[in-house]
């Protein structure tokens, strides 16, 4: 959040009245600050001449500031200049003028905002040493539409220069134009000008603060007097550049344009909106093209970011060769201040476009925009990690992007969305169409990985995409996560597919990516159809470590044309369709010679033959890998089960074996086939139907009874077992109570009541526990007892060991103060 949440007009008018109480040698140059200027001029005239009469007009103080009068003064005029020296006819003969510092003021007697119409172009501010121009209470608005057809407002080629407090209103060109270096525009205003509001054009280290860019005030409502080009040009040989603290809008142009400009900074700014989210529509908000590179569109030193919105075209737009190593981050982009309602940008929120490589975009907030939440076309090697993309700032619910979260198009190639660490994560959720998209044939080599695509930021609440939530059209050689066993990414809970691959050849589903589960894997939050649909791709390799929850079958394979595909979930839990399912009609049968043809060739699964001493054994298709999977429930049923055990190889007549793990039940055995050594290009079959006995479930007491010290606590634990030795199908609940004895609840001990949950995949043996103080009393009760009961169990059934007896022995007993069962080994 940014160091100061206040609105921008609050803050600008707070820092107004900070500088007015400043003493006026303060207000110059960082480099004079510390010694005060030289002289002080006085404007106290509103007139636009430079005349030896009663006042002291602007373009008199600067060209006494910059050394360029060339006329007498009057002794009225030099009444207005402290620290100027004169001869008798009203020469300057020191104190100020050429490598002198000043500071020009306004005279209180002028009012609040008085305008001074230009009837030429102002001198240029060009001294070898800086000024300061300080519009203080007066906040003057110099008119600069009369000045000349290619007028500037005010032009500015040296250094060191501080102008505050001052407004420009229709200069011909550009507001401000500012060619020096480390140059300060603080509280300035510019609008009406025909071409850009300030352009920074050379230099280095020049600085928009705090300023009204477009607008009157940044609390308008309604755009009147926007600039007709960029609200804020850094171009040319500019580098360094921070825009800071402004409200930039109403611009025919861009917000800020960056074009070939370095190492610039934006932070803090309202482009597009208004310090209240009224929408103040600049073209785009933020264009970068003609080589930008290493410039930053997001946090200042504490953090603070801006707010892009608003806009006609896209919030950020990068394009071009050579813009590259540019950053956007930690913005708020297509939504009000607060993050919670939409402020749309006409197209995506964040698009990079052909030519502009290596650029990053992260930790933003996109959301709320007419198109796209982030567009990549043509680039390469964009990296877009971290982001909130469809949801409100606090990623609890949707705030959609109109059309995708992120679609890679038009030969994108070595996009990373997303990465192998949590802080690379993107949320995508709660968008109009699909969460991720990559299409077009050139559109290649691109990785999501680690992203949360369809839940809440919590990972336990879906917020659906409209579609799927990672659709792939037509380009090669993608990848969605990684090949780590620990799952990095969660697509569910969208409204279509997890995945969906239509001609895509070469698509890899990596193990780290889980498919219709919430975070905690162990709760479904499926996707509304298939975890993935394969359909008329070739050279796929889905293999992720989870697909659970979704509302048809886990994966399938649709399409005469989808062959070569490697179809092979680590962890199939129930879905509402077969886990694997070849044409999407249900299970397959084999047929004699394996001769018919579909999807991957409708390969015939794995015939099991024997099961005994502790090895499987059976016919496959020669020469083919054999995938082994222990089941949970009939995999040739909607709803099976699975988990990958091993792979071995057919010999050359198709007979195979395994040697299945000690504890896992022979008869829950299941295959598939694979053809050749199961690398990419070779093709999957279904596996084969197993009974699967139900499994039951058995919650007891790990022992009968304890002893604790008075005064200690005493921990019960409570294990869970199953029938088949495998872990839990399905979650387990057990309730618990304490009942008197000889030892009373209240005096003796502490009563508890309440539940104990084992998640779905608990292994057999795991174990929960009870803790309970015993409280100490005055008197010497040995050997007083109480119980702790369980009561009723949810998806299991209660053992013999439901009563767990407990002894509380005196202080100095030699019991233990506090007893802990050790955790039981896995049965």
């Amino acid at each position: 959040m940014p160091a100061d949440s206040r609105p921008l007009p609050v803050r600008l008018l707070l820092l107004a009245g900070l500088l007015l109480l400043l003493p006026a040698a303060s207000i110059h140059s960082p480099a004079a600050r510390a010694a005060g200027p030289d002289a002080v001029l006085t404007v106290n005239s509103l007139d636009d001449t430079d005349l030896p009469d009663a006042a002291l007009t602007l373009r008199e103080a600067i060209l006494i500031a910059t050394g360029a009068l060339t006329i007498d003064i009057s002794a009225d005029e030099q009444a207005q200049t402290q620290g100027c020296f004169f001869d008798s006819v009203g020469n300057i003969t020191g104190g100020c003028g050429a490598g002198k510092t000043e500071l020009i003021q306004f005279a209180p007697s002028l009012g609040t905002s008085p305008v001074i119409t230009l009837t030429s172009p102002l001198p240029a501010i060009n001294d070898s040493v800086g000024l300061a121009l300080n519009g203080g209470a007066v906040a003057p608005i110099i008119n600069a539409a009369a000045a000349g057809d290619d007028a500037d407002g005010f032009v500015i080629t040296s250094s060191a220069n501080n102008i505050s407090l001052i407004a420009v209103v229709g200069a011909p060109r550009d507001g401000f134009s500012i060619t020096g270096s480390g140059n300060v525009l603080f509280g300035v205003g510019v609008r009406s000008s025909g071409r850009h509001g300030v352009l920074i054009g050379a230099g280095s280290g020049n600085q928009v603060q705090y300023s009204s860019i477009g607008v009157v005030t940044g609390a308008d409502s309604a755009c009147t007097d926007g600039n007709a080009a960029s609200g804020i040009y850094i171009g040319g040989s500019a580098t360094a550049a921070t825009v800071s603290g402004s409200v930039i809008g109403c611009n025919a142009g861009d917000g800020v344009t960056i074009d070939g400009a370095k190492d610039s900074v934006l932070h803090t700014n309202h482009i597009g909106l208004s310090s209240t989210g009224a929408a103040l529509a600049n073209g785009y908000g933020v264009a970068l093209f003609g080589g930008a590179t290493g410039n930053q569109v997001g946090p200042g030193p504490a953090g603070e970011a801006n707010v892009i919105g608003g806009n006609t075209n896209a919030g950020v737009y990068l394009v071009g060769e050579g813009t590259t190593a540019n950053t956007v981050i930690g913005n708020t982009i297509g939504l009000k201040p607060g993050g919670e309602v939409a402020a749309p940008n006409g197209g995506p929120g964040v698009e990079i476009s052909t030519g502009a490589d290596a650029n990053t975009v992260r930790s933003n907030v996109i959301s709320g925009n007419t198109a796209q939440g982030v567009l990549v076309s043509g680039a390469a090697n964009s990296v877009i990690a971290g982001n909130r993309i469809g949801t409100n700032g606090l990623g609890s619910g949707p705030v959609p992007n109109g059309a995708e979260g992120v679609v890679l198009q038009s030969g994108a190639t070595g996009t990373a969305v997303g990465g192998p660490s949590v802080a690379d994560r993107n949320l995508i959720s709660g968008n109009e169409n699909a969460g991720v998209v990559v299409r077009d044939t050139a559109t290649s080599g691109n990785v999501i990985e680690g992203n949360n695509i369809g839940l809440d930021a919590s990972g336990m609440a879906k917020i659906p995409n409209g579609q799927a939530g990672v659709a792939i059209f037509e380009g090669a050689n993608n990848r969605v996560g990684g090949d780590g066993a620990v799952i990095l990414q969660f697509i569910s809970g969208n409204t279509r597919e997890g995945v969906y691959i239509e001609n895509a050849p070469g698509t890899k589903i990596g193990r780290s990516t889980s498919i219709g589960t919430a975070f905690n894997t162990s709760v479904a939050a499926g996707n509304s159809r298939e975890g993935v649909l394969i359909s008329g791709a070739t050279g796929v390799v889905a293999r992720p470590g989870i697909v659970a929850g979704n509302g048809m079958a886990g994966v399938a394979v649709v399409g005469s044309s989808a062959t070569g595909n490697v179809v092979a979930p680590y962890l199939i839990g129930a879905n509402g369709g077969l886990p694997v399912d070849l044409d999407s009609d249900g299970a397959t049968a084999n047929d004699a010679g394996d001769a018919d043809t579909g999807p991957n060739g409708l390969l015939n699964h794995p015939e099991i033959t024997a099961r005994a001493g502790g090895t499987v054994s059976g016919t496959a298709c020669t020469d083919c890998a054999v995938l082994v999977y222990v089941s949970y429930a009939n995999p040739a049923m909607p709803g099976g089960k699975a988990e990958f055990l091993a792979q071995v190889t057919a010999s050359g007549s198709g007979a195979w074996s395994a040697a299945i793990p000690a504890g896992v039940p022979l008869s829950n055995i299941t295959a598939m086939a694979c053809t050749g050594a199961c690398t990419p290009g070779s093709s999957t079959s279904e596996l084969a139907p197993v009974a699967v006995a139900a499994q039951v479930r058995t919650v007891e007491f790990a022992v009968s009874a304890s002893n604790v010290q008075e005064g200690g606590s005493v921990q019960v634990q409570v294990r869970l077992t199953t029938s088949d030795g495998l872990p839990t199908t399905s979650g387990v609940t057990v309730q618990y109570v304490t009942a008197n004895g000889t030892a009373t609840g209240g005096a003796d001990f502490t009563h508890a009541a309440g539940t104990l949950s084992f998640l779905g995949g608990t292994a057999s043996g795991e174990t929960r526990t009870i803790t309970i103080a015993t409280l100490a009393d005055s008197g010497e009760d040995p050997g007083e007892t109480f119980e702790v009961k369980l009561t009723t169990s949810g998806n299991a059934r209660l053992g013999a060991l439901t009563v767990h007896m407990v002894t509380i022995g005196p202080p100095g007993s030699g019991l233990p103060h506090r007893v802990s069962i050790p955790l039981l080994a896995r049965d």
